[in-house]
């Protein structure tokens, strides 16, 4: 039953990236990211306490696994506003329009990449 659940929670998150729109894909992502972090980090720290006990004691696993998985998710969190501040801004910047050539109806503008005709009416 348990890795049944497991399997729907890993179908769920994985599902919700897909479908959610970008500011929601950035904060799930790096929050899972920090998540995936801080537990692996916290198992690893963990270890030379479980080895102390004679590796008999495998629940200091869980226990480093969970306070390092709730640690990286709030350095996640963090790092994820940061990074939909960033995202933000550089949507909101505008094009740079250059015309080159024109009469008074139309004019071939530039914005970096393409090149487009404009018609005024």
């Amino acid at each position: 039953m348990k890795k049944i659940l497991f399997l729907f929670s890993i179908l769920f998150v994985f599902t919700g990236l897909i479908f959610a729109g970008n500011i929601a894909n950035i904060i799930a992502f790096d929050t899972l990211i920090g998540t995936v972090g801080g537990a692996a980090l916290g198992a690893a720290l963990s270890t030379p306490a479980y080895l102390q006990g004679g590796a008999t004691r495998s629940e200091l696993f869980l226990i480093g696994a969970g306070w390092g998985g709730l640690i990286g998710a709030g350095f996640g969190l963090c790092y994820s506003i940061y990074h939909v501040i960033t995202y933000v801004q550089e949507k909101n910047y505008s094009e740079k329009k250059k015309s080159f050539y024109g009469t008074q109806n139309m004019h071939l503008v530039s914005n970096g990449t393409n090149l487009i005709f404009i018609k005024k009416f």
